[in-house]
């Protein structure tokens, strides 16, 4: 994974949080967010996100050192909470642009898609076929008042 900008202690961190957002299930065999590059993601599609995200990574971190001595990315489920709704209780907007990011580059992958069941291509790639019926159907609703307002 290619974390252009980010240190170490922001790559653990940025793992964590995703992890948090989208966990992994080993039910369904979905993998966890923190498993996709999303920095590389970020890059491409939202560039002058980069910077808010690594803002947000440095606050978590530094409220957990703060607050437990350690790093956001090693601090237990309660702690990870209690330390995200402090931020978000503070700054209502707190990691909104690393969630959307999240979500959409989630929810773009091609292995996501295939395990949910979702072809990752355009619904109708060669075009929608429009079966022919009896259009002799559609004159109850051809003899209908008009259910609008004519303005002219």
């Amino acid at each position: 994974m290619n974390n252009y900008n980010l240190n170490q202690d922001q790559r653990n961190t940025l793992k964590r949080f995703l992890n948090i957002i989208i966990p992994p299930c080993e039910k369904s065999g979905l993998m966890g967010a923190g498993e996709l590059n999303l920095i590389e993601f970020v890059s491409k599609y939202d560039s002058s996100a980069l910077e808010i995200i690594i803002h947000d990574l440095d606050t978590m971190n530094n409220l957990s050192i703060k607050k437990y001595s350690k790093l956001f990315a090693f601090l237990s489920e309660k702690e990870c909470e209690d330390i995200l709704e402090h931020l978000k209780s503070n700054n209502n907007n707190f990691a909104k642009t690393l969630i959307v990011n999240t979500l959409g580059c989630y929810y773009q992958n091609d292995s996501i898609l295939k395990t949910l069941g979702i072809s990752s291509k355009a619904p109708y790639p060669d075009g929608n076929q429009v079966i022919s019926g009896d259009l002799n159907l559609l004159d109850p609703v051809r003899k209908m008042k008009n259910i609008y307002r004519d303005i002219n």
